[in-house]
């Protein structure tokens, strides 16, 4: 059993119908001895021109119907909505030992009934020194960074206030990224940190967020 991870969201979950390509399935990789698959980041593209090791189904755990709802959140997540045209696709990065090579996971969600995962996990020795064209179009995981927002959104606002230039920018960009965070990682309390923030300046959120 494995714990999926998506920020705070954390839900337990098998592997099934997993196809190997270059090991036997009874000679675990060793990132099958993890016990959490942490989604880092997302992508619109995947870096799927890279040798595919093995493909995996991911199922809620027998033990764990009462984490349907979660485990769907996670799914529609990296679906396509009237926001987003495209799907998402999730990026795990694995601790893999220094005898085997390198490994990647792209984790997709193609069941119209949200009750499936696909993981497919890529030789990423080619990946080490580079980092995925895509990964910056979606906020990385970093609770390190994030609590220097508010402070950041604070002060743009004194700025903005005081027509500053280049603050209306900053702040667009910081409100966006917030809102990024609060739906693809469920971090909605850095959000509504930011509009107290904002509806303490008498400012709307409205005005500052673009379609993401």
């Amino acid at each position: 059993m494995f714990t999926l991870s998506l920020g705070y969201l954390t839900v337990p979950v098998e592997l099934e119908q997993s196809v190997y390509n270059t090991i036997s399935p009874f000679d675990r990789p060793s990132w099958e001895h993890e016990s959490t698959l942490s989604i880092a980041y997302f992508v619109e593209e995947p870096p799927d021109t890279y040798p595919t090791k093995s493909i995996h189904t991911i199922k809620l755990a027998s033990s764990s119907a009462g984490d349907i709802e979660l485990f769907q959140l996670i799914a529609s997540s990296l679906q396509q909505d009237e926001d987003r045209v495209r799907p998402l696709y999730g990026i795990i990065h694995f601790n893999c030992t220094d005898t085997q090579t390198p490994c990647m996971g792209i984790v997709s969600s193609l069941s119209p009934e949200l009750d499936t995962l696909f993981l497919r996990v890529i030789d990423a020795s080619l990946l080490l020194d580079q980092k995925h064209d895509n990964q910056s179009n979606y906020p990385a995981l970093d609770f390190e960074l994030w609590s220097t927002y508010p402070m950041e959104i604070l002060n743009c606002c004194d700025r903005y206030q005081k027509r500053v230039p280049g603050a209306a920018d900053q702040l667009t960009k910081l409100v966006n990224e917030t809102h990024k965070i609060a739906k693809l990682y469920g971090y909605w309390s850095l959000w509504q940190i930011t509009e107290g923030i904002l509806t303490r300046f008498q400012l709307d959120a409205s005005p500052f967020l673009s379609s993401n």
